[in-house]
């Protein structure tokens, strides 16, 4: 709003001052050919047209500034929701990791989203190891006000108080697979279902690794990782070398 008012400001300023000095002039050049008793020659522009072109110009001026400000604005709200994800509980509608900003603090948005299908998406459902992905994709073009997929993982393997997740979320480029950036998190219980809701930039995908660890794959994971930590060669562990299983999806948004 201050750069509006601004721009307003600057333009009303700068016709003032231009419609001032053609006035002075105009005065001048008057008053000169009365003193000489000259009544030929070219005739200036008169003051109202004056006000009138530089009224004109002003609102083109103001018209294109705003038409590029809001451009600019509308691409970086778009841009801001690309490579952003949240995790969502589905026991308590609760954040259990994201990456971006939220925008609904209320995870229980969540609950409009449906298992079996939702307009303008395309579904998927595969199983690895001891989850099932059901995933959505977009079809079409993307919006500000729509996520690019959305995925439910659901556990249907066995769970005990020794067995933990830890969970990796990564936006990888989707023909070489190189990780653009990735977040990690683990050691906590198994949930029976989650929802992961995010975006992505064109020619990328989200990949979700899942690994399940018993007490005793916990215990060498994190000595080993002491040790990488230690050695500070930055060649660290990855749990899923200490997993009991691991279950692993992609998802492209074609």
């Amino acid at each position: 709003m201050f750069s509006i008012i601004l721009i307003i400001v600057l333009i009303s300023v700068i016709s003032f001052v231009a419609v001032t000095v053609y006035y002075v002039l105009y005065s001048r050049h008057i008053n000169a050919r009365i003193a000489s008793g000259e009544i030929k020659g070219k005739r200036m522009i008169d003051i109202p047209n004056v006000i009138r072109t530089v009224i004109i110009l002003a609102l083109l001026i103001y018209a294109v500034i705003t038409t590029l400000a809001l451009t600019a604005g509308r691409k970086q709200v778009i841009e801001e929701n690309y490579d952003t994800f949240s995790v969502i509980n589905l026991s308590n509608y609760t954040y259990s990791s994201y990456k971006g900003t939220l925008l609904d603090k209320d995870a229980s948005y969540a609950k409009k989203y449906s298992r079996e299908s939702n307009d303008g998406y395309q579904k998927s459902v595969s199983q690895d190891g001891d989850f099932v992905f059901t995933s959505f994709t977009r079809v079409g073009e993307r919006d500000a006000f729509h996520p690019d997929f959305f995925c439910f993982v659901d556990y249907i393997g066995e769970n005990s108080e020794e067995l933990c997740l830890y969970e990796s979320y990564a936006f990888i480029d989707t023909f070489s697979q190189e990780r653009a950036s990735e977040i990690g998190s683990g050691g906590g219980s198994i949930q029976d279902g989650f929802l992961v809701i995010g975006n992505v930039n064109d020619e990328e995908s989200f990949k979700i690794d899942l690994s399940i660890l018993d007490s005793h794959g916990e215990e060498a994971y994190f000595e080993a990782d002491r040790k990488a930590y230690e050695e500070d060669k930055g060649n660290f562990p990855d749990a899923s070398e200490y997993a009991l299983s691991t279950s692993t999806v992609v998802i492209t948004v074609q």
